[in-house]
């Protein structure tokens, strides 16, 4: 399998980054409720980005948070914030006394700029949204852009849609956009000098929705479940 665009490339880039990971660090205990976002907040950490909606359907609102340290929201470089810790990604539901239960608490889908060789902008404040009962996930790339879509499902948020846009790294630039819920995926591929896009849908391979969790340098190295190749870029008059 042909893999281009996004993070597709960068599946071998992370695998050879861990053995440079900086050291672990403490994240602290949330409670399993609070009675607004701040309750979810500890001390020495911040929010990068915030969203809220309906996610499980009961016409209450819920929560998505994503937190970084001060320490890494305050970096003066690069460096420094692709040698943070990944955002820790929490998701609360509302409940009917008002306060919200702690559903998610992930630690590693959302790196730190740089982390897997990517240069990723660090996450604003829209950089998490609810649309359509769904969480969106969007990241910034240097030249380009790519998100995911998850939607509760299963006691889980499971990912529904995965989209990119961006150079490949030379004279192309690579789209990709999957649906998981109908097992299909359009991707396309074209000259940064031009506009003669190439485009073909592909098969997305059956079974179960991938949880949150479960998104990581495998998955990517997998080719996302996409059976068969990526087109080639047409060659620039």
């Amino acid at each position: 399998m042909k893999l281009v665009g996004g993070p597709l490339l960068l599946a071998a880039a992370s695998a050879v980054a861990q053995s440079d990971d900086p050291p672990p660090i403490y994240y602290p205990p949330l409670p399993a409720t609070a009675s607004s976002a701040e309750g979810f907040i500890s001390p020495g950490w911040v929010v990068a980005s915030k969203a809220k909606g309906d996610l499980n359907r009961d016409g209450r609102t819920d929560l998505a948070l994503a937190l970084w340290t001060e320490r890494a929201a305050k970096a003066n470089s690069f460096e420094e914030q692709r040698d943070a810790a990944p955002y820790r990604l929490v998701i609360a539901f509302g409940q009917a006394d008002g306060n919200y239960r702690l559903v998610t608490d992930n630690r590693t889908l959302i790196e730190p700029p740089g982390f897997s060789g990517a240069y990723e902008d660090p996450l604003d404040a829209e950089s998490l949204s609810i649309a359509r009962g769904s969480l969106v996930i969007y990241r910034e790339l240097l030249r380009g852009h790519y998100s995911y879509r998850f939607r509760w499902s299963d006691n889980a948020f499971r990912l529904i849609g995965y989209e990119y846009l961006g150079s490949d790294g030379g004279s192309c630039i690579t789209s990709t956009s999957i649906n998981y819920l109908t097992k299909r995926a359009k991707l396309g591929a074209m000259p940064i000098s031009d506009d003669r896009e190439v485009t073909v849908m592909r098969a997305v391979k059956r079974g179960p929705l991938i949880p949150l969790h479960k998104i990581d340098v495998d998955f990517f190295a997998d080719g996302m479940g996409v059976i068969g190749n990526w087109p080639n870029c047409p060659r620039a008059d």
